[in-house]
């Protein structure tokens, strides 16, 4: 079993899990667990990511530049890297969307489309009461397929019946 973990630091954020099974790919997507002061909770990241334990390949964060906020999440990103003995990086937003969506966009929608065409019926709202998808959501699912891609897997769309 292979999973590659992406993480989105965005406003709300999101983490992704792809995990590659026999028969594709399952994918398991939450909001990014952030404290009162909007930090990052790392107990809380750690008890999401601590069952990948020696079966996480990678874990990828998207570098931006951002305030000091950011520089301490990315710090507690590497932190529990390290505790569930998975090798963590940060890739830049450019790097990862002409990696995976074949250019360099603004367009949210493009995220949310590539994840749409290539895992059926992943679930990307942020709350049982959200009336749209999450383009955090998908950016890290996009972020993790990132890193599955430099380990050289394949996200084609599923053929049609």
């Amino acid at each position: 079993m292979s999973v590659y973990i992406g993480i989105d630091l965005g406003k709300e954020g999101a983490v992704a899990a792809l995990t590659e099974t026999e028969s594709g790919w399952d994918v398991l997507v939450l909001p990014l667990p952030l404290r009162e002061d909007r930090d990052l909770d790392a107990v809380a990241l750690y008890k999401m990511l601590s069952h990948y334990e020696g079966v996480a390949k990678s874990i990828w964060w998207e570098a931006t530049f951002r305030p000091n906020s950011l520089v301490r999440m990315q710090g507690a990103v590497d932190a529990v890297a390290s505790l569930i003995d998975a090798p963590a990086a940060a890739v830049a937003v450019v790097t990862w969307k002409k990696a995976i969506l074949g250019e360099n966009t603004n367009d949210k929608e493009r995220s949310l489309a590539w994840v749409r065409s290539r895992f059926l019926g992943v679930n990307l709202r942020r709350t049982a009461r959200s009336r749209v998808d999450s383009h955090d959501f998908a950016e890290a699912i996009c972020i993790g397929a990132y890193g599955a891609k430099l380990d050289g897997k394949r996200f084609a769309p599923p053929a049609a019946d």
